[in-house]
């Protein structure tokens, strides 16, 4: 079974199991819940069983003639992907009892796109379930919610991510890192793994606290050339976010992180900290509008340089 792939996830599993065993299956279901969490495995799983077919390798392969994934990479769905859509749903299926239609990113259907899809929902086939994953309820038609049965999922915790992506090649500090960054999502944790050099931005979080406790301008001045020129800029600052989060929360993984630099933390009160993280917060939109990074880190540093030792 599929569902012995999927890590995490226990109640939208449990629910959709429960309406599987009762043979309630229904004919719309919103999967809502961050990119890169496992949502498409669940729609898999949750169709193999809908399908009635053992031949788990055609649906995990998108190979089954009763299953359709509508995908795609660019910015948006268009109306022509519905009108396709429309044409053949009223068909009987070829080898299973039901089809179905499972859409990806449905954020990226554009609003000609839901409205046609809305026409389709609005009068199902009735041998047709349909699978709408996204990440946000908000992009999708209230119209189009209202008929769906919501699902959601959370982010997997740090163990799960853990057992899906290959950490052996990274030190206790960077591993610790990498889960906090990557948000509980599968995808982001190995878009960050493959794309970052953590043991750089590890050395420079401890940099840059230390300047800030000794309140040296000109060191920071200098990190901030260093940042700009040789580092993900908004990762870093995102790092700089995860640091903060722990210290208020009092987490012992901010050790784990940055060892005794983390006792620049010691004493700090909640609301410090909380400032803090709101200066690096806007700092990073900061950086959508300008076109000098290192105006915006330098900016960033001299305010938490205030807030720290205000």
């Amino acid at each position: 079974m599929l569902w012995s792939k999927i890590e995490s996830h226990d109640k939208a599993k449990n629910k959709l199991l429960q309406q599987l065993r009762a043979g309630r299956i229904g004919h719309a279901y919103l999967f809502v819940g961050k990119k890169g969490i496992g949502k498409k495995l669940v729609a898999k799983a949750f169709s193999a069983d809908i399908l009635d077919d053992e031949r788990y390798e055609l649906v995990l392969e998108n190979k089954h003639p009763d299953l359709m994934i509508w995908e795609t990479d660019k910015k948006s769905f268009g109306v022509a992907l519905v009108r396709e859509l429309q044409r053949g749903i009223h068909f009987a299926p070829t080898q299973a009892k039901r089809k179905v239609i499972v859409i990806n990113e449905g954020e990226k259907l554009t609003i000609q796109a839901q409205n046609a899809l809305l026409k389709i929902l609005e009068e199902p086939p009735e041998s047709t379930s349909f699978i709408i994953l996204t990440d946000t309820l908000a992009k999708i038609l209230t119209t189009i919610v209202s008929r769906c049965q919501i699902i959601r999922f959370s982010p997997l915790d740090e163990i799960s991510v853990k057992k899906l992506i290959d950490t052996a090649s990274l030190g206790i500090s960077e591993e610790v890192l990498l889960l906090k960054l990557g948000r509980g999502s599968v995808n982001n944790t190995t878009k960050i793994l493959a794309e970052v050099d953590l043991v750089a931005i590890v050395e420079m979080l401890k940099d840059v606290l230390e300047s800030l406790h000794k309140k040296n301008k000109v060191k920071l001045m200098q990190l901030s050339n260093e940042i700009a020129s040789n580092f993900d800029v908004n990762m870093f600052l995102s790092s700089m976010e995860v640091v903060n989060e722990l210290a208020m929360r009092g987490n012992k993984d901010l050790e784990s992180i940055i060892g005794k630099t983390s006792n620049f933390f010691k004493g700090m009160d909640y609301e410090t900290i909380i400032r803090a993280c709101k200066v690096i917060i806007n700092g990073k939109k900061d950086l959508e509008k300008y076109i000098s990074k290192q105006i915006t880190i330098e900016t960033i540093f001299i305010e938490l340089m205030e807030v720290y030792n205000d």
